[in-house]
């Protein structure tokens, strides 16, 4: 398995209940890979002052700006309503953080 492929080369389960705890599923993020995390500032001061969807929308985006930074790749993501969490081949971790500060 490559390094630059390690995402899309993971095999996954198709039985959430009888699978997802099966350890065979699951591998360590290879040592060049960087885990990239965005937050929204003062979130909940700003979901509290009725902008919740502004919020989701700024953490979603931070996920549309990577993927479309780098296409070619398939990425693990996380959506955290807030922020968002993508891991990244060294490669291209540099693209990818410049798409996250031109979000920003």
């Amino acid at each position: 398995m490559s390094s630059a492929d390690f995402y899309r080369d993971l095999v996954p389960f198709h039985n959430f209940v009888e699978e997802s705890f099966q350890a065979s599923f699951y591998r360590s993020l290879p040592s060049d890979w960087y885990v990239l995390v965005s937050d929204i500032n003062a979130s909940t001061k700003v979901v509290n002052s009725g902008k919740y969807n502004e919020v989701n929308y700024l953490g979603a985006a931070c996920i549309a700006a990577v993927n479309n930074a780098l296409a070619e790749l398939d990425l693990p993501r996380v959506f955290g309503g807030d922020g968002a969490t993508v891991a990244v081949p060294a490669h291209a971790k540099e693209r990818a953080v410049e798409a996250l500060l031109a979000t920003r």
